[in-house]
């Protein structure tokens, strides 16, 4: 009967011993777990700032285009993305607008892969997302003086 109740304490300190390896390991998950909420939380916050930049360029953009070329270009404000869609009036032709624009260093799309064989759009994405305010306004002022210069 000794016996037993040694084996019983050995089983007891055993099963002690599982149990704080159990709970180690329960904390260190824990840990691990809260960790990842707190990356999850910093990315959040840099989607959030990022979220609030590029509404800050599109609206400054916006603004512009709308402030300097109202009779020339229509669009509406997007929702999202990281480009305006821009219908150029019938005056501003886009094909010889994009060849002025690249002679002055400004990429924009001819508009011709939006038509179709029935209809011609005079239209293209003007992109503001990976351009700062001052790279914007001097692409503005290049891309404004150039439509006013073909009237």
């Amino acid at each position: 009967m000794g016996c037993d109740i040694d084996d019983d304490i050995i089983e007891l300190h055993a099963m002690g011993r599982l149990k704080d390896a159990a709970l180690r390991e329960h904390l260190d998950t824990c840990e691990s777990c809260r960790a990842r909420v707190e990356e999850y939380r910093a990315w959040i916050a840099l989607l959030k700032k990022a979220l609030q930049e590029y509404h800050r360029r599109r609206d400054f953009v916006c603004d512009i285009l709308s402030r300097q070329l109202p009779d020339k270009i229509d669009f509406k404000i997007p929702d999202g993305g990281l480009a305006i869609w821009a219908k150029f009036h019938s005056s501003i032709p886009l094909p010889p607008l994009a060849e002025k624009l690249k002679e002055k260093g400004i990429i924009l799309s001819n508009g011709l892969i939006h038509n179709t064989s029935s209809l011609s759009l005079n239209a293209t994405r003007i992109g503001f997302g990976w351009m700062t305010e001052k790279e914007s306004a001097k692409a503005l002022d290049i891309l404004i003086s150039t439509v006013r210069s073909m009237k």
